[in-house]
């Protein structure tokens, strides 16, 4: 008799978060910090974001393998894994970004010695001119990091507040697709209350097994809601009909 590999799964999907989830607090630290090492900050900060990034990775894909073993016989289980791996990922991104920024600062900062360092105090225009390019770039950076984090937390607190919809869930049985889909689209899919962020979150809790797999890759965003249908729709049945 084969050995239940669920435990195994669970065990390393629990690995993977609380390292994901320490490296969020470190990464919180660091951010705090006003480096007086840029040399040093710059290291800790390619090897945070690093690690971010990896581990975001492994999460993904051991939850994915952990939904394909569960498969129908927990859908509550499946729900709940989905959601907070989900949430936790979406933060582990928050902080990559948030990285970057806090790396082109110690980059500028860098750059900024070597230049004061190479002109010994001196007034020189090309220098200043060089020097407000930086800045602006700067500027430019924290404004994007901003908009695309509000834009994240908007989506976030939205996706939070979805009410309990009941429905069948999909585990790649490609018999089952189209009830599957005819389900999906009449209660979420055609809700014109529902922005796409809103959609793909019910989706992504209603796949199980392969279902969830095929799409594990994809972040949870507008953008991502008609590419996971297509995936799926070319996958394991027929062109949605409507869409």
């Amino acid at each position: 008799m084969a050995e239940n590999p669920i435990p195994y799964l669970r065990g390393v999907r629990t690995r993977y978060r609380n390292i994901l989830e320490t490296e969020i607090i470190v990464t919180r630290d660091l951010l705090q910090i006003d480096p007086e090492d840029v040399e040093l900050s710059e290291r800790k900060v390619s090897k945070c974001l690093n690690r971010l990034v990896s581990f975001s990775d492994k999460l993904e894909v051991q939850s994915a393998s952990l939904a394909k073993a569960i498969g129908d016989t927990d859908t509550e289980l499946l729900e709940t894994i989905g959601n907070d791996d989900t949430i936790l990922c979406s933060d582990a991104l928050d902080y990559q970004l948030e990285l970057k920024y806090y790396r082109e600062k110690l980059l500028f900062k860098k750059d900024e010695g070597l230049i004061k360092t190479e002109n010994f105090g001196e007034s020189d225009n090309t220098t200043k001119q060089l020097i407000e390019l930086q800045k602006n770039m700067q500027e430019l950076l924290a404004t994007q990091l901003q908009e695309g984090k509000s834009k994240r937390e908007k989506e976030n607190s939205s996706s939070v507040k979805l009410p309990k919809i009941e429905m069948i869930t999909f585990n790649g049985d490609k018999t089952k697709w189209v009830e599957f889909w005819d389900s999906f689209q009449c209660s979420v899919h055609n809700n014109k209350t529902l922005s796409d962020v809103e959609k793909f979150n019910y989706l992504k809790t209603k796949l199980i097994g392969e279902a969830r797999i095929a799409e594990a890759g994809l972040t949870l965003s507008n953008g991502n809601y008609k590419v996971a249908v297509d995936i799926l729709e070319k996958r394991f049945g027929n062109p949605p009909r409507n869409y």
